[in-house]
């Protein structure tokens, strides 16, 4: 309950720094319009969407505090199953948006003549990725119905059981192998390209606005590097599910099964007070979809002075009205 109390402060308060983001950007769409601000926010609302639904579906399951609730989910449910191929293709969409935006720093860097007029097409590469992104989900699309998807409860800790989602091998074997050759591909890509950009910005100075593009930059390639953990998970969670006899058997919660066939027979831990203590931290997830916004905050200025006008604004009206409210005096009749 302390790990859910913990999550309750901290996911609520990044997603809050994602909204307040999107919040500026759209009111202030002159400002911040340009190609780099529009991949954002796309990448922010896919990004908050995945990580609710892998939180509700993965993560709450797995503590008392919610015991009750997802008592109350037991046995079939026709929208769990949507639900749960919904929250593998957000993973999808995220890499190729992360993609589009390495894309996009690196013509601005080695192409500034003409990174807007080849950025006009935008919305073309936003929608290659959303069609691209059903093809590694597409199994489970396919087999949506056929394969039953349902919450079950896990009772191997009497003292504290938990809930967990229980998914057939043959659907859970592939959607893995396709989400680790996406990730991994995706990110080696990126790789290669924050790469190069980054000994362009070593070498040379681009032009008169390199200080933006800079900070810019930083906000692509920190994000990639911080999702550098989530990356490794991928071929290890691909590769147990290849290897693990019992996986059709298993009801391991799906993002943390390469830690307990990983690293549990390699420490001298028991394996449940081992596998506590990965149920309470699932950090690599929170590391790939809730870095991205408090990087922009830290590295644009421009992004804190107007959400802090927003604040600002919303004070002083307020203090409008009241200052209004004690200068009025009706007229005696």
């Amino acid at each position: 309950d302390c790990a859910f109390l913990l999550y309750a402060v901290y996911i609520p308060l990044l997603i809050a720094i994602y909204i307040l983001e999107l919040i500026v950007i759209l009111r202030h769409r002159r400002q911040y319009y340009s190609s780099f601000y529009l991949i954002f926010s796309v990448i922010a609302a896919v990004d908050v969407l995945a990580c609710l639904i892998g939180t509700f579906l993965f993560r709450l399951p797995l503590y008392p505090i919610v015991y009750g609730y997802y008592e109350s989910l037991l046995g079939k449910r026709a929208w769990i199953p949507p639900l749960h191929a919904l929250g593998y293709y957000f993973n999808c969409l995220s890499q190729y948006l992360g993609v589009l935006m390495a894309a996009n720093r690196f013509t601005a860097i080695f192409t500034p003549n003409y990174h807007d007029k080849i950025w006009r097409y935008l919305l073309i590469g936003v929608l290659l990725s959303l069609v691209i992104a059903v093809i590694p989900v597409w199994i489970l699309i396919q087999l949506l119905y056929e394969y039953p998807i349902a919450f079950v409860e896990d009772t191997q800790d009497a003292e504290y059981p938990f809930f967990v989602l229980e998914v057939h091998w043959i659907p859970q074997k592939a959607i893995w192998l396709n989400m680790a050759e996406v990730t991994v591909v995706c990110n080696l890509i990126c790789t290669f390209i924050y790469v190069a950009c980054l000994i362009k910005l070593s070498l040379y100075s681009i032009s008169r606005n390199s200080t933006v593009e800079r900070n810019f930059f930083i906000v692509g390639f920190s994000s990639m590097v911080i999702s550098l953990p989530y990356t490794a998970v991928m071929p290890a969670c691909a590769q147990s599910t290849k290897n693990y006899p019992n996986f059709e058997k298993s009801r391991l919660p799906q993002h943390l099964l390469f830690m307990y066939l990983v690293v549990i027979d390699k420490l001298p831990f028991d394996a449940k007070s081992m596998l506590f203590v990965f149920y309470q931290v699932p950090w690599v997830t929170d590391l790939k979809y809730l870095s991205l916004a408090p990087i922009l905050l830290i590295t644009n200025i421009s992004i804190r002075r107007s959400i802090t006008a927003m604040f600002r604004s919303k004070r002083e009206q307020k203090a409008h009205i009241i200052i209004s409210s004690h200068n009025y005096f009706p007229r005696k009749q």
